[in-house]
């Protein structure tokens, strides 16, 4: 990959973390709204994260961050990564607002979002029917 490919690539993996990082930052309520009903809610923000979290460790983005960010995304990896051992149901629409996890995760993309200088922002709607941040 030439250094102008690398840098789009970078750029464009950044902007789909920044992306879920806002969806995981949300609201139970307003999370709700970003995806289509036929699909299961908390699944999708949970692999919308994991793809972006694992394409920026795979390429070594997440080395230009700060430390304390990488650690919060670290983190957040590990909560999902618990929550899929522990066999839960927790990906539910009404899971996510009841599941202490969920409230963990939002708490933690928050700071996410702060330590890295990204607004808390709405990342619009994931309804055009892909889940392709």
């Amino acid at each position: 990959m030439n250094h102008a490919t690398q840098r789009t690539h970078r750029d464009e993996t950044l902007f789909r973390l920044q992306r879920i990082l806002h969806a995981l930052a949300m609201s139970d309520e307003r999370q709700k709204a970003l995806f289509p009903d036929f699909v299961v809610l908390g699944d999708e923000l949970a692999l919308e994260f994991d793809n972006w979290y694992h394409v920026l460790v795979a390429h070594r983005y997440h080395e230009a961050l700060p430390a304390e960010a990488r650690a919060l995304l670290s983190e957040i990896d590990g909560v999902f990564d618990r929550m899929v051992d522990a066999h839960e149901h927790v990906w539910s629409t009404e899971e996510l607002a009841e599941r202490e996890g969920w409230a963990t995760m939002r708490h933690l993309a928050a700071q996410a979002l702060q330590i890295l200088g990204w607004p808390q922002e709405d990342p619009g709607s994931f309804k055009d029917g892909s889940t392709d941040c």
